[in-house]
């Protein structure tokens, strides 16, 4: 049974997000070939795509009040702008575990969404002083902490840092998304790409 194409005739790359996603999967979904028990999990990744973008514009609106109000942790919206973070990253550690199931080694890939993996394992979706995982001590105290008072603004985009190993990795959203969306949508045209697929344009919504 075909899937309705809401945006028949527009090219995949002409399209915002979360629309983009969906569209990729209806046409990928519609194509000869493609494996109808796989909707689900393919429907499944479109939709996270969807919560991504959702807690990235719920942070947009938040940073803009801390911008307005100042680099303040007493202040609620700075509180917000971290809570936005936390939902945006665990929603794409659900993505990172798709793209696993699907792409041999993608866990050793060089690629921006991997690396952001240690925020996700150590902080938003548990914390390493909870669950600890051969951490130092100093590690453990300092991820505890990860998104607090000690986050920097800069150019205007809040960056939050979380110590790892030894080294300090480093996420902006605003600065970021771009390139995670880029992606996510190389992920997807690697695991099935329909012959509705745009060229090689950059994330038009950012």
């Amino acid at each position: 049974m075909s899937i309705r194409d809401r945006w028949e005739g527009i090219p995949l790359d002409e399209l915002h997000y979360p629309d983009r996603a969906m569209a990729w999967y209806v046409r990928a979904a519609n194509e000869n070939g493609f494996p109808v028990e796989k909707r689900p999990q393919y429907h499944g990744a479109a939709f996270m795509v969807a919560g991504i973008q959702f807690h990235y514009d719920r942070y947009l609106e938040n940073r803009k009040l801390v911008q307005a109000t100042g680099l303040d942790w007493e202040k609620t919206a700075h509180h917000a702008c971290a809570h936005d973070v936390i939902a945006y990253i665990n929603r794409l550690g659900q993505f990172y575990f798709f793209a696993k199931a699907h792409i041999p080694e993608y866990e050793k890939k060089k690629t921006f969404i991997v690396s952001l993996m240690p925020m996700r394992m150590k902080f938003t979706a548990h914390r390493s002083c909870d669950a600890p995982r051969k951490e130092s001590e100093r590690e453990r105290q300092h991820q505890a902490e990860a998104f607090g008072p000690d986050c920097h603004l800069v150019n205007g985009d809040l960056e939050y840092h979380l110590l790892v190993e030894g080294d300090c990795l480093y996420f902006a959203p605003q600065r970021d998304h771009p390139e995670i969306m880029q992606e996510i949508f190389a992920v997807f045209e690697s695991i099935y790409s329909p012959k509705i697929w745009p060229s090689k344009n950059p994330a038009r919504r950012t």
